[in-house]
């Protein structure tokens, strides 16, 4: 006739996911507080049984990207109590992260981030941005002669350039693709002025 209690503590970063009396879960029987279950008897007239099961906490952490780049893993991603999860971000070709906001929090343009001892629910989105290009430098023009005249440029990493020329009230020649540091415009208009700009691809 007595009524038993017992009270189910699981282990730090754990939960108890079933109670089991005689084969039959009882864990919607039991009173939880916090996590830490008591389970009392009915008036006991038998031997009785009783299990608890435990189960790892797991947490959820959301990742998005935006426009021009990825990060991997995308979405969400369930973590055990306690662990580990990294994530690395991708730009398109042409970009570069931009910033990095965790739970709210900006951290900049971070080139990766690890989540450490996870023991909560996190979000984590990545933004990328145009990468800035350095401006050719050291622009001249030689062996200019009445209808041809060779245009030269410095850039310390680009090897691919697109140029663009014109007379003061002409309209603009496109020459895309260019490799190499100089590049011989031909077919100009004798004692014509032409303003020329390069850019880096």
């Amino acid at each position: 006739g007595a009524t038993p209690a017992f009270v189910i503590t699981p282990n730090p970063g754990y939960n108890v996911t079933a109670i089991t009396v005689n084969g039959s879960n009882v864990i919607s029987s039991a009173t939880n507080v916090n996590g830490v279950y008591t389970y009392t008897f009915p008036a006991i007239n038998a031997n009785q049984t009783i299990t608890a099961t435990m189960a790892i906490k797991t947490y959820t952490i959301t990742a998005s990207a935006g426009a021009n780049g990825t990060i991997s893993p995308n979405g969400n991603t369930t973590v055990n109590h306690g662990a580990t999860q990294a994530y690395a971000f991708n730009p398109a070709n042409g970009y570069v992260v931009d910033n990095v906001t965790v739970d709210g929090m900006s951290f900049g343009a971070l080139t990766a981030y690890t989540f450490t001892n996870v023991v909560a629910n996190h979000t984590i989105n990545v933004t990328f941005k145009l990468a800035e290009c350095e401006v050719p430098t050291f622009m001249y023009t030689s062996h200019i002669d009445s209808t041809s005249a060779e245009l030269h440029w410095s850039h310390p990493t680009a090897t691919s350039f697109d140029i663009q020329y014109k007379t003061p009230v002409g309209t603009l020649t496109s020459v895309s693709n260019v490799s190499g540091n100089s590049y011989l415009l031909t077919n100009l208009t004798p004692n014509t002025t032409y303003l020329w700009q390069v850019r880096a691809n």
